[in-house]
């Protein structure tokens, strides 16, 4: 999974990077508001020479990415699922069932938040050489 992004903010050993991101049909439609698009800033690991300004690509593993979402999105809907399954089980009470999925959903989230912290997504960035871009293009 590649991004290209600016360079806003150089620390000592972490870089910060202005991407612009794509509407997921890959088109830019920002104007019609119909996708989530915009400006989003990424904190990734520098590289010697970095420099405000400079235009980079973002790259991070496509593992790394679905393991993130899978962890973001369905733990915690299986969370909900489960205590909406044994809520139902134990009391035969739909409004408990309710309470029980939120707090199948509540455990789902933490557990996320506490697994993806220990399993976070690697970002790299690498310098994009504009000659090189402009002469594959010319």
């Amino acid at each position: 999974m590649k991004q290209t992004g600016y360079v806003t903010e150089v620390f000592r050993d972490r870089i910060k990077v202005r991407v612009e991101r794509e509407s997921s049909c890959g088109g830019h439609c920002a104007s019609c508001k119909g996708c989530p698009s915009g400006v989003q800033l990424t904190e990734c690991k520098g590289y010697d020479g970095v420099r405000v300004g400079d235009r980079v690509e973002l790259i991070t593993s496509s593992k790394g990415f679905y393991t993130g979402v899978l962890l973001g999105y369905g733990l915690p809907a299986a969370s909900a699922v489960a205590g909406a399954v044994v809520g139902y089980m134990l009391f035969k009470s739909e409004s408990l069932s309710v309470l029980c999925t939120a707090a199948g959903l509540a455990a789902g989230l933490t557990t996320a938040k506490a697994v993806s912290s220990k399993h976070a997504m690697t970002i790299e960035a690498q310098p994009i050489d504009d000659k090189k871009e402009n002469k594959r293009m010319g």
